[in-house]
């Protein structure tokens, strides 16, 4: 009854192969009749890439007692391949049995289980191999328990290098601190929110990684702190990289900021001792010829009106240079016309002013600034530095935006040189800041011309 019933079913087959009995329970376990079996050979019904284990394991049963043999597939009555396992006893020798008496129990779904399990590991194993992530667990005494094998990719070491040392043995002294208080976190309160510190590269010095840990310790699958750390060492680098640059920018700008300041006051103190200072003193030694009888007639008084009014000119067209506009109360056509107007006055540059729909167009008073600026700063280096008679300024609103364009008839420069003034430089950086587009052409003898382009999104910024 236990036979018949049990979970194996047993069988006696000769020393070929050929099945002499099988129990009833055979129906129940692989859908044969004990009759299907008899007299057939049992390697017709075994997986041909396991026939050769098989046939070998029958070969060495004529001189063992006993074996194991298996896992391997058999085919059922219903054409199905079942994993079997066997316990083959020789009993050859025993009259009462004649043959090797087997004991196969059907393993199939514990033998998927395993496989399912080994493909997991295997799929675990790939993806640790192969993760720019290096995955570690360690003890709460920071003490390297596991180390993923990814850890030669990462940081330059094998597994065995690592394992058993103690993890602040590789940290930067200065990020011991934080990283230590991240371990006692997670030890304690079993959470932490990451840490950023500088790890010992085997044979690349201290790089940046990035390490996030879960507690873990009453876990008994891990029984320790699990810890994921990635290598940021490009980024930090790069972050610096980009931080250093934005600080030298900065200075830069500063520089120029600071050089334009100089060049204004030195142009300022030249233009009011050049100018209004020597205009100033004719009028002086006018008035005190008159004074003093030298001179009787009122000619020269006339003459000092005069030269008065050419300092109140001069001193207005220093002073509309210096301040901005009014921008609440004056639109960008007019404070760019009284510009033109108060530079057309002295008499150094004729300026055409060329104004294409520019009232329909409301603009902020930062990019009001800007453009002014700009015309200021570009007719100004046109007065010292270009030697021209005339100069044209447009600026044009269109669906794009608004163009400004500043050009003179001046002797120009070679760009190939590729050395720009002060000037040029403050123009481009205003323009930049607003988002606009900045292009200058010039050669010698050619003039020169700017073009900047400010985006509808610079100009809808009211």
């Amino acid at each position: 009854t236990l036979v018949q019933n049990g979970n194996d079913f047993i069988g006696i087959i000769d020393e070929k192969g050929n099945y002499l009995f099988v129990t009833a329970n055979l129906k129940e376990h692989l859908g044969f009749q004990p009759d299907d079996l008899i007299g057939k050979n049992a390697l017709q019904l075994i997986h041909h890439d396991d026939v050769a284990m098989v046939t070998q394991a029958l070969q060495d049963m004529q001189h063992r007692t006993t074996m194991l043999v298996g896992p391997f597939r058999f085919k059922d009555g219903f054409g199905n391949w079942r994993w079997m396992e066997t316990t083959v006893t020789n009993h050859l020798a025993n009259p009462a049995i004649g043959g090797l008496v087997i004991n196969s129990r059907d393993i199939t779904e514990k033998k998927q289980k395993e496989d399912e399990l080994k493909r997991s590991e295997q799929q675990f194993k790939a993806l640790v191999r192969n993760s720019s992530d290096l995955i570690v667990i360690m003890d709460e005494n920071a003490r390297f328990n596991y180390v993923s094998e990814n850890v030669s990719m990462v940081l330059g070491y094998q597994v065995e290098e690592m394992l058993g040392k103690n993890a602040l043995d590789f940290i930067n002294p200065e990020d011991i601190p934080k990283v230590a208080s991240e371990i006692e976190s997670l030890v304690a309160n079993g959470k932490a929110d990451g840490v950023v510190h500088r790890f010992l590269h085997k044979t690349r010095g201290w790089i940046w990684l990035e390490s996030k840990g879960s507690n873990h310790l009453e876990n008994e699958c891990i029984q320790g702190i699990l810890v994921n750390a990635r290598n940021i060492d490009d980024r930090v680098k790069l972050q610096d990289r980009l931080q250093q640059e934005m600080v030298n920018k900065q200075k830069e700008i500063t520089a120029a900021a600071i050089k334009a300041q100089e060049a204004q006051r030195s142009q300022l103190g030249l233009e009011l001792h050049d100018n209004v200072n020597q205009v100033l003193t004719t009028v002086k030694l006018y008035n005190e010829m008159f004074l003093t009888g030298l001179v009787q007639d009122k000619e020269v008084l006339v003459k000092s009106t005069q030269y008065i009014q050419d300092c109140i000119n001069e001193i207005r067209s220093i002073s509309k240079r210096l301040s901005a506009p009014t921008l609440g109360k004056i639109s960008l056509r007019d404070s760019i016309s009284e510009l033109v107007d108060s530079i057309n006055l002295t008499k150094r540059l004729t300026i055409n002013y060329l104004p294409q729909f520019i009232d329909l167009c409301p603009i902020s008073q930062d990019l009001h600034l800007a453009i002014y600026r700009i015309v200021q700063e570009g007719l100004n280096n046109i007065i010292k530095y270009a030697g021209a008679q005339k100069a044209t300024v447009e600026i044009i609103r269109s669906n794009d935006g608004i163009t400004l364009v500043i050009a003179d008839d001046g002797k120009g420069f070679d760009m190939r040189s590729g050395s720009t003034g002060i000037g040029i430089t403050n123009m481009k950086t205003r323009a930049e800041n607003m988002n606009g587009s900045f292009t200058i052409e010039s050669a010698p003898g050619k003039g020169c011309r700017i073009e900047i382009v400010f985006p509808v999104i610079a100009v809808k910024a009211v």
